[in-house]
């Protein structure tokens, strides 16, 4: 869901009446509008962002060997969410996703079946963590 807020307010009043002030949207999340991002420079510019937003992180992504841009969120559950959201890059991730897209058309897996996302689950480890996920035997890349 986007939000959009529109605001028809000059100088002081906006600077010392609502700026640097939280307010709650009628989903119930906070909006902070502030004087500037966190980590911006330059001039102080009005911002406007949800609670939480932070400037973005940086890993020393596993499979790259650089530290790099990370993950907003794990994205997976549980262990190994949380293991990739710690160590992988953006980059990273989508390098597994397009690798994840060509097993699963390959092996003509079908994700919400159990044993699928246990296959892509041991996959992903391999990836990340072990010596590398590798292609299907009869892979032939499209040219």
């Amino acid at each position: 869901m986007v939000a959009r807020l529109t605001l028809s307010l000059r100088g002081d009043y906006f600077r010392n009446k609502v700026m640097g002030r939280d307010f709650i949207l009628t989903d119930g999340t906070r909006l902070f509008l502030g004087g500037s991002a966190p980590g911006a420079q330059g001039p102080a510019r009005p911002w406007f962002g949800r609670e939480g937003d932070r400037v973005s992180r940086t890993v020393n992504c596993v499979l790259l060997g650089v530290e790099s841009e990370g993950l907003d969120r794990p994205p997976y559950p549980g262990e190994l969410g949380q293991r990739v959201f710690d160590s992988v890059s953006r980059v990273a991730w989508q390098r597994w996703l397009g690798h994840q897209t060509m097993l699963i058309n390959e092996y003509r897996l079908t994700p919400f079946e159990p044993r699928a996302r246990q296959f892509l689950e041991q996959e992903m480890e391999k990836f990340f963590f072990g010596d590398g996920s590798e292609r299907p035997p009869d892979f032939r890349p499209e040219a």
